[in-house]
């Protein structure tokens, strides 16, 4: 075995006592071993550290990993693996989350792609609170595109050069939602050389509670933050503005959906008044709206 690699991995931690074990476990086992790996605790009372430090102790025999158990005790994802990535000093970077799987061969066969690309891209396996396993595969077409509908680069689903993570400002630590996919359409316009690994990179475990969390009304207006910042960031890119306009419409579906129909009205009248779209357009974002306010799926389809 191979124990050491060109290759950080970042594992931000949030009361995950009784799941990081399986994390850490999958990332010991790969074949080709990260140079380091950090574990950065972001606020734990439920006992994780101590579980981090006994695993550690239990494979001190083992010269191949280098473990560090960092701090952060300001609470955010973003923040926790920033915090790592201002120490990483490896030619690549993997972040990584605590309740998931890394699949066997994923660092040796993403490595393996990385001579002539910034980015090493990978379908995840996805595995819902029923126990149902569905794949989540790379979408085609326009990788800007297909983060900004599909998430193409959620966390677990690249490496990543650190130069050109780090040149593209890193992760937003002010955002306490929708940071990877922030982060992703950021890289992406800083036009990185991509490259494809065909074979699901990681097994991901559908939580009820997580860092970011999974229901918007409990966080109205942290989504709104990101989509703002976003749009604020293009500038005279009218396309991402008009992809920005979509996903405000469809937040506000959401919280139709969820019950909250006045945050909804609001934020789908803001959107109208204020986007530049044709009046064709406009009608289009209503028409998607209603939609997915029914429970459609896959609007972005319309949405050329």
């Amino acid at each position: 075995m191979e124990t050491k690699a060109k290759i950080s991995v970042v594992v931000p931690v949030l009361n995950r006592a009784k799941l990081i074990e399986r994390s850490l476990d999958s990332i010991a086992a790969q074949d080709v071993r990260p140079l380091n790996l950090y574990v950065v605790d972001n606020g734990s009372d439920d006992g994780t550290q101590d579980v981090v430090r006994n695993w550690v102790r239990r494979h001190a025999d083992d010269k191949g990993l280098n473990v560090n158990l960092m701090e952060e005790e300001q609470r955010g994802a973003a923040r926790a693996r920033q915090t790592a990535l201002d120490i990483v000093d490896t030619e690549w970077v993997y972040f990584f989350d605590s309740d998931d799987e890394m699949l066997p061969g994923t660092l040796s066969g993403a490595l393996a792609l990385g001579d002539a690309a910034d980015l090493v891209c990978f379908p995840l396996q996805l595995v819902d609170l029923n126990g149902r396993t569905f794949t989540l595969p790379i979408k085609k077409g326009n990788p800007l595109r297909r983060q900004v509908f599909n998430s193409l680069l959620s966390t677990q689903a690249y490496i990543c050069r650190t130069k050109f993570i780090k040149d593209a400002g890193g992760w937003n630590k002010s955002l306490m939602v929708w940071d990877d996919w922030e982060l992703g359409i950021r890289l992406l316009r800083h036009n990185p050389r991509v490259a494809f690994l065909h074979r699901n990179g990681a097994k991901i475990y559908r939580q009820a509670e997580s860092i970011t969390g999974t229901d918007f009304g409990s966080k109205q207006g942290q989504w709104e933050q990101v989509i703002d910042l976003i749009s604020a960031d293009a500038g005279t890119d009218r396309r991402l503005r008009e992809m920005m306009d979509y996903r405000r419409v469809i937040l506000a579906a959401h919280y139709r959906r969820e019950g909250n129909g006045e945050a909804a009205r609001k934020l789908l009248d803001r959107t109208l008044r204020s986007t530049t779209c044709s009046p064709i357009r406009k009608w289009l974002l209503r028409l998607i709206y209603i939609y997915t306010a029914h429970g459609g799926r896959g609007a972005y389809l319309l949405w050329r």
